[in-house]
């Protein structure tokens, strides 16, 4: 894991090592672009402007490359298409981000308290998954049309829905939800910059709420950082153009809130996207007895 606690996994690129950030509230599998070069990949394709992917920061990538070979763990994959993506504010220890356009083909199984990402078989008998403890939850859960994850939670006896995202390093809530949601602006009383934030800091301010509650899950005192709109205006005119597009139309998401890793970490995750369902414990659960062995977890009926 990152620092911040992201995960970070070894993969290849056409034989050659590099690491990819996990990121469940990502869309579609990119490779930065100083690794491509670095790799002798080249741009093969670009989308329209109205298709490309558009990041928190509000930029926008329109350009592909196809990779020859991939490689995770033993699994690999061939002439596999990645989004190009310039290098920009991301972090120079990994090299590229894998995203549900991947991840959504197995369960996966997230377990922070062992560091350990495994995928498996979608195939199996509904609910037979949790093979670490006997004692778990589940909630159910929506899967967009993009991949990604959403749950209802509960904040501060408000339901709203949330995006599990493993590529955020904390909890996020846009500012125009936390204004028409909470009344809350940068000003309001209890709203503080964070820590070590700076004028030039993409996110500088949080809240710290009474309460976040998902299935039996309770985070007492979460504190909440506000989104900056960048992303949700450059989506809106998005959404202006694309609106009665029955393809793209409804990719366009406007989610409450991102579920980040300063929660998230503290569980062991397991999501079954055919199932439509996330089962969960506590990030210690079963560890003295959890087997080593993946053929003690999920098997195919």
């Amino acid at each position: 894991m990152a620092d911040d606690s992201r995960i970070i996994v070894p993969v290849t690129i056409g034989g050659t090592s590099a690491k990819m950030l996990v990121d469940t509230g990502g869309v579609t599998t990119t490779i930065f672009s100083d690794t491509a070069t670095r790799l002798g990949l080249h741009v093969m394709a670009q989308m329209s402007n109205d298709e490309g992917m558009i990041d928190v920061h509000g930029q926008s990538s329109t350009e592909l490359v196809t990779v020859p070979e991939f490689g995770l763990g033993d699994m690999k994959g061939r002439n596999l298409t990645f989004m190009w993506e310039p290098r920009g504010q991301h972090d120079a220890e990994f090299d590229g981000i894998l995203s549900p356009d991947l991840l959504r083909r197995y369960d996966v199984d997230i377990d922070f308290g062992n560091r350990k990402l495994k995928l498996f078989s979608p195939e199996h008998c509904t609910g037979s998954v949790v093979y670490w403890t006997s004692a778990y939850d589940s909630i159910p859960a929506s899967i967009g049309d993009g991949g990604h994850i959403e749950i209802p939670v509960v904040l501060d006896g408000r339901e709203i829905r949330a995006i599990v995202d493993t590529g955020a390093f904390m909890t996020v809530l846009s500012n125009d939800h936390a204004r028409q949601l909470f009344d809350l602006g940068e000003n309001s009383p209890g709203v503080e910059k964070i820590p070590g934030s700076t004028s030039d800091s993409f996110i500088r301010y949080q809240y710290r709420f009474k309460q976040l509650s998902f299935g039996a899950v309770r985070v007492s005192n979460p504190a909440i950082a506000f989104l900056p709109d960048a992303a949700a205006h450059t989506a809106r005119l998005a959404v202006e153009r694309l609106a009665g597009d029955p393809a793209l139309g409804p990719t366009i998401e406007d989610t409450t809130l991102l579920l980040g890793l300063d929660i998230l970490r503290k569980l062991h995750l397991y999501i079954a996207y055919g199932e439509h369902r996330i089962y969960l414990t506590a990030a210690d659960a079963g560890q003295a007895d959890s087997p080593s062995d993946p053929a003690a977890a999920p098997t195919a009926k």
